[in-house]
């Protein structure tokens, strides 16, 4: 259900995730992780937890982007990066698909993300050269034999843009389940810059739920780079969602793979379970302290000790990843249990938004910013529940 998305300075964060009981897998990133520590990594950890589900982003959705941040991608020389047109010919598609197959399945994985290139128009050019990846790398698996011992997902990655068009949409999803032999999809999708890590357009939300209900009756949906926002995606049907210890990791766009000015100025943010999203420390979380409301809001399992003294909070990032997978594990396994799993988003949300009256009696008014999606979820789930397309 959680899976955790690997990035810089994982030090023992998932290994704890995974021994808390929080984590049910890890999309481990190429990008993060040097080439000659990776197999061991996996190799261990496919050791010590073969209950664990694994799986290995090598961002080739991103190949036609120009990185000035690519990591240490460079260093695999599955691709190269700046891709252009002239560089998906016929065998060029076969290349790339047979690399980075050989590559996942030569690390004992037996979940393999296919390569694709990131939609901007389900009725564009990129549209047809990922059909054409997917093609020639589910052709390879089946010649070679490893479709007998590892499971493909296509990588389904797409602006949030694309969202808009319902006839394109609906087009390409038939010609992605025609395909045969495909076990599930990993699904990324490129955000706007600057907007909501928990979503401010209800209408490309509801789209995204149809997009997930519409796979996940046949297939296993997992979706990288979430946030609050994953927890609606397993309500419409997502088997798993990834989210890390970063914003850049709970949220994907195109600076992930750029340089990025600004320092981190010491605030955080902490994930609440009881008010559905990211709570800045300052000034809200000092104020719920303040007002004598910790133990209503604040879980005392993960670093709770350093959220006492609302002058000097201190959350390191182990504590506040931790607890973040501790959270949204315990509101997905709440949801993916429920009967009727939207429905029970719903009660989430409206008990999220009875909390936040709640502070506002106290004197407490939450950053906006951080509350607003609440409506827009909602809205999402009529859009959704009165049929999308």
């Amino acid at each position: 259900m959680i899976f955790a998305q690997d990035g810089y300075g994982p030090s023992e964060k998932i290994e704890d995730g995974i021994a808390s009981g929080y984590l049910d897998g890890v999309v481990f990133s190429i990008k993060h992780r040097n080439p000659d520590l990776l197999p061991h990594t996996i190799s261990s950890t496919l050791s010590h937890h073969p209950e664990i589900d694994l799986f290995l982003d090598t961002h080739f959705y991103a190949a036609q982007m120009a990185m000035t941040r690519p990591g240490k991608i460079p260093d695999y020389s599955l691709f190269e990066t700046g891709l252009v047109r002239k560089d998906f010919s016929v065998k060029n598609i076969s290349n790339y698909a047979r690399r980075i197959i050989d590559y996942q399945h030569g690390l004992g994985l037996t979940n393999i993300i296919l390569p694709s290139l990131t939609i901007a128009n389900f009725d564009g050019g990129n549209s047809y050269l990922s059909l054409q990846l997917y093609e020639a790398a589910l052709d390879y698996m089946r010649e070679t034999n490893i479709i007998t011992q590892a499971k493909p997902y296509l990588s389904l990655a797409f602006h949030e843009a694309a969202l808009h068009d319902d006839e394109k949409l609906s087009q390409y999803l038939d010609d992605v389940t025609l395909l045969e032999d495909v076990a599930g999809f990993y699904i990324v999708v490129e955000r706007n810059p600057g907007s909501s890590p928990q979503w401010q357009d209800s209408r490309t939300l509801a789209k995204l739920m149809y997009i997930v209900s519409t796979l996940s009756d046949s297939y296993e949906v997992v979706c990288g780079f979430t946030d609050f926002p994953g927890l609606v995606l397993l309500a419409a049907g997502a088997k798993h969602v990834a989210s890390g210890w970063f914003q850049t990791l709970r949220q994907y766009t195109g600076s992930y793979f750029m340089e990025r000015g600004g320092m981190n100025n010491g605030k955080f943010r902490y994930a609440s379970k009881e008010l559905l999203t990211q709570v800045l420390s300052e000034p809200d979380l000092q104020s719920i302290i303040r007002k004598g409301l910790s133990d209503k809001y604040i879980d005392p399992t993960h670093g709770s000790d350093g959220l006492q003294d609302p002058n000097n909070l201190l959350f390191p990032q182990p504590a506040q990843v931790l607890h973040q997978w501790k959270t949204f594990r315990d509101l997905g396994q709440r949801i993916q249990d429920a009967s009727n799993p939207v429905d029970e988003l719903e009660q989430l949300i409206t008990q999220a938004e009875a909390n936040v009256t709640e502070l506002q009696g106290a004197g407490i008014v939450l950053d906006r910013d951080s509350i607003a999606h609440h409506a827009i979820w909602k809205q999402a789930i009529n859009t959704f529940k009165d049929g999308v397309l």
